[in-house]
């Protein structure tokens, strides 16, 4: 089991193997929901290994965040760049304060992240305290 707490103190954690917003179709999903005031942060991270369908997923982020690009208007951008050794698709919308993160992870788990009142840079420092090996035990 992932234990972590992106707020800090002790906050209430949803847990489930589908994201209530179906977003995608599979058992093999583990999601996660923290909120706290006006902050939220959810994270979807799906095995591959065990559905087909997820692979082309896999493979179009793996393709997108393979080279560094970056597209800004006056209120949003997005882009992807090698962040700590790994390759991220980044969407930041300034007005929103919404921040959306994609990336792969251990060769085999796709890792979707939303937050709400949160930077990429934060969203990702939160991201990183995920041991997304121990999924592989």
């Amino acid at each position: 089991m992932i234990k972590v707490d992106p707020f800090g103190g002790k906050n209430p954690i949803t847990i489930s193997k589908v994201a209530p917003d179906g977003t995608m179709p599979t058992k093999n999903n583990v999601y996660f929901l923290f909120e706290k005031g006006d902050r939220k942060i959810k994270v979807t991270i799906v095995d591959r290994a065990d559905y087909k369908k997820v692979a082309s997923m896999y493979t179009l982020i793996e393709d997108m965040a393979s080279r560094h690009w970056r597209d800004k208007t006056e209120t949003e951008y997005r882009s992807a760049a090698e962040i700590d050794n790994t390759r991220v698709m980044t969407e930041y919308y300034e007005k929103e304060a919404k921040t959306t993160l994609n990336y792969n992870a251990n060769h085999r788990f796709l890792v979707m992240a939303e937050a709400i009142n949160s930077t990429p840079d934060k969203l990702w420092e939160h991201l990183k305290a995920l041991n997304i090996k121990s999924l592989l035990d």
